[in-house]
């Protein structure tokens, strides 16, 4: 692809997602694609009660729907399931297999001050796809897709998708061979993902991550229950993201970096159909905070608290919503070619 087409296509997206959704009476519909990292869940080390963060879902529908900042956008999230996942498992009805059943109430504590587009308490759109334990290969592209199929039909402008923490975590009946191929199957089956998005709606703009990290020891296995020689978790994410995980180098005996998501990202772009948009990568992994520092912002090794959820929600908005600058610079490459259609400004 032309530098010259990236930069249209990249204004294209700002354009069509920036250029003042309310003034031009339109809803952009965003589909949070994922696992319970995106349902919300997790217990903090040792603890009985489940960790009440609001999931990243609550941070980016607050800064999207600022009327002040650069979106202000009417957002409606799409999903099959509705609320937070792991109060649920607690007894307490804040989730639902139905989209726009359920809202829960986010602690004081959480809820940023002095910004309007905040709910006050409760979060009424918890509207998201995927839920506790989902992986790519057992439950999106499971059963002949069926379950990616129902979501696409719901047509989303914009999918977010989180996924290969479980395909990667649950490997208790792999052999060390199964296990070591696990990032690149899971890659494999991430491409056929995106692909099946844009086969069921060739017009959603894909936002693909690579993935937060996961701490050694997040799913729990006994010693027994694992080969000798298991990488562990943090290793397994490292090679699924970027394909350069120091044990998977003495695995496969080079330090070459083998394929990343970057890498899967744009082959993908560099053949798609003329007009298609470009799949985007965010990177969740690199800065995720405490990441080289211990994970005291995975509690559970797992799952984000509000500081890793308030992470996610930057890094997707980041890309959703340029900065001003940018988007200056962008309208101006692409002018010529965006003629007649919406606003390329700040709201």
């Amino acid at each position: 692809m032309t530098a010259a087409r990236t930069l249209i296509a990249a204004a294209a997206i700002a354009v069509v997602l920036v250029g003042s959704p309310r003034a031009d009476a339109q809803i952009v519909s965003i589909m949070p694609m994922g696992d319970s990292i995106t349902a919300g869940g997790g217990y903090p080390p040792g603890g009985t009660y489940p960790m009440d963060d609001p999931t990243y879902r609550y941070y980016l529908y607050g800064r999207v729907a600022d009327p002040a900042g650069p979106a202000g956008w009417d957002v409606n999230y799409l999903g099959l399931h509705s609320g937070h996942r792991y109060h649920a498992n607690q007894g307490v009805n804040y989730w639902s297999n139905s989209p726009g059943t359920h809202s829960f109430l986010v602690p004081d504590a959480y809820r940023p001050a002095g910004n309007p587009a905040w709910p006050s308490q409760d979060f009424p759109d918890q509207d998201m796809t995927g839920s506790t334990g989902y992986s790519i290969a057992g439950h999106y592209l499971g059963s002949g897709g069926a379950y990616l199929n129902s979501a696409m039909a719901m047509g989303p402008d914009v999918a977010l998708v989180h996924l290969g923490t479980n395909d990667l975590g649950g490997r208790g009946s792999k052999s060390l061979a199964e296990i070591m191929a696990s990032p690149q199957t899971t890659r494999n089956n991430l491409r056929t993902l995106i692909g099946a998005i844009q086969s069921a709606k060739a017009d959603t703009r894909i936002y693909v991550a690579a993935i937060i990290p996961l701490g050694d020891g997040a799913y729990g296995y006994n010693p027994g229950d694992l080969p000798a020689g298991d990488p562990g978790e943090y290793a397994l994410v490292q090679e699924y993201n970027f394909g350069n995980s120091p044990a998977f180098d003495a695995w496969f005996g080079t330090t070459t970096p083998r394929e990343s998501i970057a890498d899967m990202v744009a082959d993908i772009n560099a053949n798609l159909p003329t007009g298609a948009p470009e799949v985007v990568l965010v990177d969740m992994w690199t800065d995720y905070p405490s990441r080289e520092t211990g994970l005291a912002h995975l509690p559970d090794l797992t799952h984000p608290d509000h500081v890793g959820d308030a992470f996610m929600a930057d890094q997707w908005f980041g890309v959703l919503v340029p900065e001003p600058a940018t988007m200056l610079l962008l309208c101006a490459a692409a002018a010529p070619a965006l003629l007649g259609r919406r606003r390329c400004r700040r709201r």
